[in-house]
């Protein structure tokens, strides 16, 4: 706000300039066809309301210091406000359908209001201050003049929900992108001339999908660019058969490519697409089954698309899979990490993702969908566009276990869910499959269908499950590794983790962590979870929980005590009888740090208020 605020009120009046009262009102009404204009170092001071127009016309020039409306700013059918320069301080607005606001500054900032016909005839940028919760929306939209620029900055969204005019191209309104998000777009009208922006991080690769119609190819030439054969098998990241380099002058519409970038923005210029899209889903019929049928796809909008709406609407074939994969190379090596999975809500079940994948997919971006038939199509239409806000999540999730793997600084996750109509096969309507990568580096974790031959990285299971043993596999490395547990809110009379090989069995809980070493490779046949909702079949196990474990046992350097009584002391004594190390008030479970010691035994003596129990450890 401009300091030094004047009092002075001064009001030019063409036609009818009528106060409802008295001079010191506490409403000021601009009848139709009058004109009241806030002149440079001037001000507007009005206790309650300002309105603007009775139903036909009515103008407020705004271009003086401020406009302070201490009630509602009323801008009525057919009425206008001209805003130039100062600044506008109200308690409410109300703005007509029919109603006109017009920015006719240099270098503006449009707030996130509910305008009715939104015109700019300024110069310079036009900042949009709505975000995607919040966003700035109109009935119509015009911007004239050339050099009269609308910018939708990173996380910064606009809706414009019927006529859409502009006379500036290109330039007239940039939808911007970098590292720190997108700004997102939502029009109705089609062959509208804009920018569409798409940041891609250095070394990487990036699954992209043009916002506009006849993108060029020109835009990657600084890059790697290279197109999906859905016909083919492909058995994950580590099998680059499908890929071939793009060889077409422009990308099709609402079709995946991947891009290799050395860090740019790449800069979409043309018409934005509004239309509704359909793609031909394509399957080989020889091969696994597990390794056909996989499409690259793309949201074609310059805002993102809501995937459970497109499941909700039909926009799945029957023949195809729910679930989505989304690529994130997110270590910037360039070595293709990971993927990102979706499952989204359907049959009565809320939608759930690994890590931060959500229903909502970024514009301009290209993922994985599967079909199990050859020639069925999929639909990406218009109404499933959003604004993408960060508060997915609404709704609190029941029946979720989160399950977390950790080494070489990375991770992955792997999901179980309680749904009524799932089976402990793979369901293609709740579960994801499991695309393994191609560095060993990075540890992957999947559980298994009933018969063990497909990754699972989204298993949905059946809310009536008893005695159910599901096998975690793992695919990674020689090295150490952790589990643990990120998210627990299935609840069984007893839920286990077990290590077959080393007969370690540990009682899932939110505090549940496990670490061990890999010998590295693929193993399907050491990890298990056990969920059992009949304590009499498990007694032993029941057992078990109530005594010390300690893993790993031998060890190298670090080892985990767990199912400690509350306010424990651990003692660690070498065969000599010297205490090497004392912790006090110990609870549940404790990481020992053993790698300054000579290798040997030594004794764990765990002393609670009425037990005294002493485990021996072997120190490699």
């Amino acid at each position: 706000m401009k300091k030094n605020i004047s009092t002075l009120i001064v009001l030019i009046v063409s036609f009818i300039f009528l106060l409802s009262t008295k001079l010191n009102a506490q409403t000021v009404n601009v009848s139709d066809g009058a004109f009241l204009n806030i002149k440079s170092n001037s001000s507007l001071v009005i206790p309650n309301d300002l309105n603007i127009g009775r139903g036909t016309s009515g103008i407020v020039k705004m271009d003086g210091d401020l406009i302070k409306v201490s009630g509602t700013l009323n801008i009525n059918s057919g009425a206008e406000l001209q805003f130039t320069d100062g600044d506008l301080d109200f308690a409410n607005y109300a703005y007509n359908a029919n109603s006109t606001v017009t920015f006719d500054g240099n270098n503006q900032t449009v707030m996130n209001h509910n305008f009715g016909n939104l015109v700019f005839e300024g110069t310079g940028n036009m900042f949009i201050l709505g975000d995607a919760g919040t966003p700035t929306t109109c009935n119509n939209l015009t911007i004239n003049n050339t050099g009269n620029t609308v910018v939708v900055a990173e996380n910064k969204a606009l809706t414009v929900n019927n006529v859409f005019v502009n006379n500036a191209g290109n330039s007239g309104i940039i939808i911007s992108s970098s590292s720190s998000g997108d700004g997102s777009l939502i029009l109705n009208t089609n062959n509208i001339n804009g920018t569409v922006q798409r940041f891609c991080s250095n070394t990487q690769w990036h699954y992209v999908a043009s916002p506009i119609n006849n993108a060029s190819t020109i835009l990657f030439n600084n890059g790697y660019f290279l197109a999906w054969d859905a016909t083919m098998e492909w058995a994950g990241l580590g099998d680059y058969e499908p890929w071939y380099t793009y060889t077409g002058s422009e990308l099709l519409n609402a079709r995946g490519y991947a891009y290799f970038s050395s860090g740019n923005t790449i800069s979409f210029e043309g018409t934005i697409h509004v239309d509704d899209y359909t793609q031909t889903l394509r399957k080989n019929s020889g091969g696994l089954a597990n390794n056909q049928g996989w499409n690259l796809i793309g949201n074609p909008y310059s805002s993102a698309i809501d995937w459970d709406l497109a499941v909700a609407d039909g926009a799945i074939p029957a023949q195809a899979e729910n679930a989505i994969y989304l690529f994130d190379d997110d270590n910037g090596s360039g070595e293709q990490p990971n993927y990102r999975y979706y499952v989204p809500s359907s049959g009565g079940t809320y939608g759930v993702g690994t890590a931060d994948a959500t229903k909502n997919i970024p514009l301009g971006q290209g993922f994985f969908v599967k079909t199990n038939t050859d020639n069925v199509s999929i639909d990406i239409k218009s109404s499933y566009r959003i604004h993408n806000s960060q508060d997915f999540y609404k709704t609190p999730q029941t029946g979720i276990c989160r399950l977390d793997i950790t080494g070489n600084d990375l991770s992955d996750q792997t999901i179980f869910r309680l749904v009524d109509d799932a089976t402990l096969g793979f369901d293609s309507k709740f579960d994801a499959r499991k695309l393994f990568v191609a560095d060993d580096n990075f540890p992957q974790i999947y559980s298994l269908d009933f018969d063990n031959q497909s990754g699972i990285a989204i298993n949905s299971i059946p809310e009536d499950f008893k005695q159910t043993r599901i096998p975690i596999g793992l695919k990674a490395s020689a090295g150490n590794y952790s589990f643990s547990v990120s998210e627990l809110s299935i609840y069984a009379d007893n839920m286990y983790f077990f290590d077959e090989k080393l007969n370690v069995k540990l009682k899932l809980t939110p505090e549940f962590y496990y670490d061990f070493y890999f010998v590295g490779g693929k193993e399907n046949n050491r990890f298990f979870i056990i969920f059992d909702n009949s304590p009499t079949v498990f007694n032993d196990e029941i057992n078990n929980e109530l005594s010390i474990i300690i893993y790993p046992n031998p060890t190298d350097k670090i080892c985990t005590i767990s199912n400690i009584k509350q306010n424990s002391e651990i003692r660690i004594v070498d065969v000599s009888g010297k205490i090497m190390n004392t912790i006090n008030n110990a609870n549940n479970m404790e990481i020992i740090d053993l790698s300054n010691y000579t290798s040997g035994v030594y004794y764990v003596n765990i002393i609670s208020e009425n037990e005294n129990i002493t485990k021996k450890i072997i120190k490699n």
